[in-house]
C-alpha cells in the first residue's frame, strides 16, 4: 500500500484483505457488448484500493441496461463506456441521457472504443461532457490504473463538495425557519404586548438603552405628545421631553435596582405647555434589544391643588398677599441672608389713609374692593424677589431685598403715587385712595432683631400720618 502527497491510500488489495464494514466500496460501471472486455477490465482492478474503499463492478452490456443500473445505484463514481454497442452512437447517446436526463453531473464518465475513427476525439471532447476518450486499444493495465484513480479521486473530490453544499442549504434552510418561526413568535408578542398597552390606563413608551429609539407606545403614550402612534415610534428624542436633572436620576436608578417608582417631573410637550407627572421605569428586553419600559400619570391636577393649597396656607385669603405667619417667615431668611452676605434690605410699612371713612362710603364690600385693588398695585409693581403682605386691616408690608435708603425711598414714592392715581369704582361711585409709607432699612453691620425693625418701620409710618399723609417716612438705623 501506497501513499501520495495527499495523504490518499492508494494500490492493491492483498488476497485475504476484504472491504471494511464502515467503508463501502467504489462502485464502477463497465458498458461494453463484449464479455471479454468486462472480464479484463475487472481483473485489471479486482484488487484496487483508494482511501481504504476497494472498488465494486456493476456490469452493462447496453446503454438501455446501463441506465436502468444507474437509477438503482445513483452513488457510481466511474462509468467506462463503449461507444459502440447496439448502434454506432450507443455510448454517446448514454453520456447524454446521464447528464441531461438524470441530471447526474458527480460521476466520472471515461469513453472506450475499439473504432476511433466511428467517433473522432475532438469532436466527442468538444461535444459531450465526458472526463476521457481512450482507444481501447492504448488502454494497457497500468492506463487503466491511471484513469480509474484520477476518476476517483475528482469523484470524490466533488462529492464531499455536492454534500457540504447540502449541508450549508440544510442549514441554511433550518436557520431561515428558525428566524422565521422567532419572527412569528416576536410578531405575536407585539400583537400581545400591544394590546396590554392599549388596554393600560395610563400612557406607556418603551424606549431603547443605546440610542433613546422609541420602539413600542401605546395610543395614551402618543397621544400624550398630541401625536399619533406613527408619529411617536422610531423618534429618538423622546428622553429630551423628561427634565434634564429627573432624567439622570431616574435612568440612573433603574440600571442600578432595575426599576424607578412613582417620581414625580415634569414632561415638556413639543407644542404645549409642560405638564406634572408621576413616572415609573423598568429595564426590560424587547426582542434582543435592552430597553426601558416607562410609564406615567398625569398629576398636573394633583400639583395645581397642592400649589393652591401652599399658597392658602401661607397668603391672605382676601388680597392674595403673604399672610403675617408668611411675611415673618419670608423676613427672618432675609435678615440671615444679610448677615452672610453682609448686604442691606429695606422694609416698607403701608397704610391706607382715611380707611374708615372710605368704609363709610362703599361699605364693607367696597373697603375689600379697595384693599383687594391696592394690593395687587403693590404686587405688580415690586420685584418677584420682594416679598409683600398684609399685616392687619388696611395695613401691609413689604421687604425689599439688597435694597438701600436710595432704593427703598425710590420704591416707597413709586407704589405711593401709584395708589394715589388709582381709579376706583364701586357700585358706581367713584373715590381715590392715597396711602401714607414708613421706611427703614435693615444694615448688617449694625443688625437688630425683627421686632426691633419693625419699630422703626412704624414710627417712619406715624410720621407721615403725623405730616398730612400721603407721604413716604425714611427711618435712620438705630442699634438695638
Amino acid at each position: 500500500m501506497e501513499s501520495n502527497t495527499d495523504g490518499e491510500e492508494i494500490g492493491f488489495a492483498k488476497e485475504e484483505e476484504t472491504a471494511s464494514t464502515f467503508a463501502p466500496a467504489w462502485k464502477i460501471l463497465i458498458v461494453d457488448d463484449q464479455t471479454e472486455v468486462h472480464q479484463v477490465t475487472k481483473l485489471a482492478l479486482s484488487r484496487m484500493k483508494f482511501q481504504g474503499r476497494s472498488v465494486q463492478f456493476i456490469s452493462a452490456y447496453s446503454a438501455s441496461e446501463a441506465e436502468q443500473v444507474l437509477f438503482e445505484n445513483p452513488d457510481t463514481a466511474l462509468a467506462l463506456i463503449d461507444v459502440v454497442m447496439e448502434h454506432r452512437t450507443s455510448g454517446l447517446d448514454l453520456v447524454k441521457t446521464i447528464r441531461e436526463k438524470m441530471g447526474n453531473r458527480l460521476i466520472r464518465l471515461v469513453l472506450r472504443t475499439g473504432l476511433p475513427d466511428a467517433a473522432p476525439e475532438r469532436e466527442v471532447i468538444e461535444k459531450y461532457d465526458i472526463n476521457d476518450y481512450r482507444s481501447k486499444t492504448e488502454l494497457t493495465a497500468t492506463r487503466l490504473f491511471s484513469i480509474v484513480l484520477s476518476s476517483l479521486r475528482t469523484f470524490s473530490l466533488l462529492f464531499n463538495l455536492e454534500f457540504q453544499s447540502l449541508e450549508y442549504r440544510h442549514l441554511n434552510e433550518n436557520l431561515e425557519h428558525i428566524v422565521e418561526q422567532k419572527t412569528r413568535e416576536l410578531q405575536k408578542k407585539e400583537q400581545l404586548l400591544q394590546s396590554i398597552m392599549d388596554a393600560s390606563l395610563t400612557p406607556m413608551v418603551v424606549v431603547k438603552i443605546r440610542g433613546g429609539e422609541v420602539v413600542f407606545v401605546n395610543k395614551k403614550g402618543a397621544a400624550a405628545y398630541g401625536e399619533p402612534v406613527e408619529g411617536v415610534l422610531g423618534r429618538t428624542d423622546y428622553m429630551d421631553f423628561f427634565d434634564a436633572k429627573d432624567r439622570e436620576a431616574v435612568f440612573s436608578a433603574i440600571m442600578r435596582d432595575g426599576y424607578a417608582k412613582d417620581v414625580e417631573t415634569k414632561l415638556k410637550v413639543r407644542n404645549g405647555e409642560p405638564f406634572w407627572v408621576l413616572l415609573s421605569g423598568v429595564k426590560m428586553q424587547y426582542g434582543d434589544e435592552p430597553c426601558l419600559l416607562f410609564d406615567f400619570v398625569d398629576i398636573s391636577k394633583r400639583k395645581a391643588l397642592e400649589d393652591s393649597l401652599k399658597h392658602s396656607a401661607s397668603a391672605d385669603l382676601l388680597t392674595g398677599a403673604m399672610n403675617v405667619k408668611a411675611f415673618e417667615e419670608f423676613t427672618e431668611r432675609e435678615v440671615a441672608r444679610a448677615q452672610r452676605k453682609k448686604t442691606p434690605f429695606g422694609l416698607l410699612l403701608f397704610d391706607l389713609d382715611r380707611f374708615k371713612e372710605i368704609n363709610a362710603v362703599l361699605g364693607q364690600s367696597g373697603g375689600d374692593a379697595v384693599l383687594k385693588a391696592f394690593s395687587s398695585l403693590c404686587r405688580g409693581s415690586l420685584r418677584p424677589t420682594d416679598g409683600f403682605a398684609r399685616i392687619e386691616g388696611e395695613r401691609f408690608a413689604a421687604v425689599l431685598p439688597e435694597a438701600n435708603q436710595v432704593a427703598v425711598l425710590a420704591a416707597g414714592e413709586r407704589l405711593r403715587m401709584a395708589c394715589e392715581r388709582m381709579p376706583l369704582s364701586f357700585d358706581g361711585k367713584e373715590t381715590r385712595v392715597t396711602v401714607s409709607v414708613g421706611a427703614c432699612v435693615y444694615d448688617p453691620l449694625r443688625p437688630v432683631d425683627l421686632s426691633s425693625l419693625m419699630k422703626q418701620a412704624e414710627n417712619a409710618l406715624h410720621k407721615s400720618k403725623e405730616n398730612g399723609r400721603n407721604r413716604v417716612t425714611v427711618s435712620m438705623p438705630i442699634n438695638a
